[in-house]
């Protein structure tokens, strides 16, 4: 059963641990995005450890001057997290925070890696811009092939990727095209208990983490 008054009162918390120092109108930007997802939580459509997370997301772009939507429809029934547009540009921001259902208990790991590969071949197309936001609680496993650009990444790693897909995502399948092109230009590292966001390239993530990464296999 949902508790709405809950609910609203985690996000008017996380609100003021974000935006406390920021100007009116970012406060107020942020409060209608925070009334818009009490109504999508009312809907069982949202869950609150997701939520504030998009919230989060939502200020850092909203302090960059962007308008931000959450839960933003994109067509081909994709519904992003966090949608911004800002001049001719746009930015999507996909969380991933680890989760893993029950049914991959046992391969937790590629499960991670073929839906990150997964998010960043869908969404990117959609996205000048194309973000994912993690917590400092979860390490993301980056897929090699997105710190390449796009000429220089080799039909053999392509393939790869579409293979490791196609274990998970089948409907529709990932395609060729989609992996080639796929860019992932930055990483939101965020500390939810602060209300902060560090942004990195993947990249310099990737140089952050690759110890503890190569030591797991």
């Amino acid at each position: 059963m949902v508790n709405v008054k809950r609910f609203d009162e985690d996000l008017n918390t996380m609100c003021r641990r974000a935006s406390f120092d920021d100007p009116h109108e970012i406060r107020q930007q942020l409060d209608s995005i925070r009334v818009d997802l009490v109504y999508l939580y009312k809907k069982n459509l949202v869950k609150i450890n997701h939520s504030v997370i998009e919230l989060l997301c939502a200020r850092k772009l909203l302090v960059e001057g962007y308008d931000v939507k959450v839960e933003h429809p994109l067509g081909q029934d994709l519904v992003c997290d966090v949608y911004g547009h800002k001049g001719e540009g746009n930015a999507i921001v996909e969380i991933e925070t680890g989760f893993v259902p029950p049914a991959h208990a046992l391969d937790p790991a590629s499960y991670c890696y073929a839906r990150i590969l997964s998010k960043t071949a869908r969404y990117s197309f959609f996205a000048s811009r194309f973000i994912l936001g993690t917590t400092v609680s979860n390490i993301l496993p980056v897929p090699q092939i997105f710190l390449k650009p796009p000429r220089y990444r080799e039909l053999e790693e392509i393939k790869k990727a579409k293979i490791a897909c196609d274990q998970y995502y089948d409907s529709p399948p990932i395609t060729l095209e989609q992996l080639t092109y796929a860019r992932l230009h930055s990483i939101f590292i965020l500390d939810v208990d602060r209300g902060r966001i560090t942004e990195t390239s993947a990249d310099e993530y990737l140089g952050l983490t690759r110890d503890i990464q190569n030591k797991v296999g």
